[in-house]
């Protein structure tokens, strides 16, 4: 029973589980923009790793579905100063994509790491909230409190 207890212990230590990379943030830059704007939105994820370890080769970033669970988009993220990655091996995992939005409404977005599992535990999800245009009228009455 102690060979057991031992083993399933240094199992559980030096399993790559445990190696395997967190993710520390997701981000999504500007949070909002109106309606019939065209805009290129920043999305940007770091991890908690092990200085021993090997980052990722890219993280995957999803627009879900209206249903919480389907994924209408899917767009891979890395950090090899490519495809509007800002910077090649910083830790930081981005891309911008334009968007450009008629109807008011709120886009959930999810990033993960493609495992062999179809179904990723370790995820982080953003929101880019699409805004109605203000009106005029709008505007002036906002200018116009914060002089009051």
């Amino acid at each position: 029973m102690k060979k057991l207890l031992l083993s399933l212990f240094f199992f559980l230590i030096f399993s790559p589980v445990w190696a395997t990379p967190h993710l520390a943030s997701f981000q999504i830059f500007p949070p909002s923009l109106y309606t019939d704007d065209e805009a290129g939105i920043l999305f940007t994820v770091t991890f908690k790793t092990d200085p021993h370890e090997n980052p990722p080769s890219e993280v995957t970033l999803v627009e879900v579905g209206k249903d919480g669970q389907s994924t209408r988009y899917r767009w891979p993220l890395k950090d090899n100063g490519g495809q509007s990655d800002q910077k090649a091996g910083d830790g930081i995992y981005s891309r911008v994509i334009q968007f450009k939005e008629k109807k008011a409404r709120k886009i959930i977005f999810r990033v993960f790491l493609e495992t062999s599992s179809s179904n990723p535990s370790d995820f982080l999800e953003g929101v880019l909230e699409i805004k109605p245009r203000p009106s005029m009228w709008e505007i002036l009455k906002g200018v116009w409190n914060k002089n009051s």
